[in-house]
């Protein structure tokens, strides 16, 4: 199932857990509040999305392209976001214990009281 989108879409309070999205667009959707442990969003776009507030535990985001992606208040516990395009991610508030992310893309997010790989907590864009 190649070249699948759902751009804008509202799929917010969704479980779409366990799910393969790979390579979908979901440019400009609204994700938040959704249930999203263990999904499988590598190489998808999710620039200008909304994932705030989401349970993504385990989330394969590599590859993704996170432009302009809100994951304010997000659980991305063990989330893998290996080779991931981050551009001005919003992870204020993100728990990241383990997550798989560089010091580069955390350097290209807005980090406020959020909960880093390594367990300590970020205040540096309060």
């Amino acid at each position: 199932m190649e070249n699948r989108s759902c751009i804008e879409c509202n799929l917010s309070r969704l479980n779409l857990g366990l799910h393969d999205l790979q390579r979908v667009d979901l440019s400009g959707a609204n994700l938040s509040d959704s249930y999203l442990v263990n999904v499988d969003l590598s190489n998808a776009n999710l620039s200008n999305s909304d994932l705030s507030n989401t349970y993504m535990n385990g989330a394969n985001l590599s590859y993704t392209k996170l432009v302009e992606t809100d994951f304010e208040g997000a659980e991305l516990e063990l989330a893998n976001f290996s080779q991931a395009i981050f551009v001005n991610v919003n992870l204020v508030g993100a728990y990241l214990l383990h997550a798989s992310i560089s010091k580069e893309q955390l350097n290209n997010a807005k980090l406020c009281k959020t909960v880093l790989p390594d367990a300590s907590t970020s205040y540096r864009d309060c």
